[in-house]
């Protein structure tokens, strides 16, 4: 469906910002960002050991119907996304091994 969607459509017509998404080294973006709260967040929670989402939650959730890993997967997304926009202010590299080790837990 994806691959009929994209032989149909050219990106061309639509129109992106290309300033949609600001990169790492737009440092006026950064530095102006509102919410500087992720850097002191990502501090606290530097040593976060990423949690395995079971083999047994799952086979809960088909018996009970009992979500224990949508609570541990959303848990594991918050962080990463602190780490990540701690990154993103900052800009030294300290939170780059807690963003790699969240993308590989997810």
């Amino acid at each position: 469906m994806f691959n009929r969607f994209l032989a149909e459509h050219s990106f061309s017509e639509y129109k992106f910002n290309p300033n949609m998404f600001p990169t790492v080294s737009d440092r006026e973006f950064w530095k102006s960002f509102s919410d500087k709260g992720y850097v002191e967040a990502a501090e606290k929670i530097i040593d976060y050991v990423w949690p395995t989402v079971r083999a047994t939650d799952f086979m809960e959730f088909i018996k009970s119907g009992k979500r224990i890993s949508e609570r541990v997967h959303h848990e594991k997304i918050t962080n990463l996304m602190t780490f990540a926009y701690a990154e993103l202010v900052e800009n030294k590299g300290r939170f780059l091994g807690q963003i790699v080790n969240g993308l590989l837990a997810i």
